[in-house]
């Protein structure tokens, strides 16, 4: 079970996500030396191993959508087994996939 959620929307109270995992997404996007590069994180909390920090692959089209849905893969697949997720993002492109469409 997962669930998704704009950081621009009201968040949940903390009780109600007591047996979640909670983890945060990002990305971004720059030009550098006239070549795109765009980068992913995926923060699970202080310290954690699961956290991440990386380029998005070389032969993909390096842009902040596809940042975005590869940190949110990257979340999914990085979670426990049996384990509820929440994720908290930034983009509504990425939200409103995930949840309405």
């Amino acid at each position: 079970r997962a669930t998704a959620e704009s950081s621009k929307k009201k968040r949940p109270k903390r009780n109600t996500l007591r047996n979640w995992l909670v983890v945060f997404t990002d990305s971004s996007a720059k030009q550098v030396r006239g070549y795109w590069q765009a980068r992913l994180g995926v923060f699970y909390g202080k310290s954690n191993l699961r956290n991440v920090s990386e380029h998005v692959l070389v032969d993909e089209r390096q842009t902040v959508g596809r940042a975005e849905l590869r940190g949110v893969l990257r979340a999914l697949t990085g979670k426990p087994p049996g384990k509820s997720l929440h994720i908290v993002l930034d983009s509504e492109y990425i939200d409103k996939g995930l949840v309405e469409w």
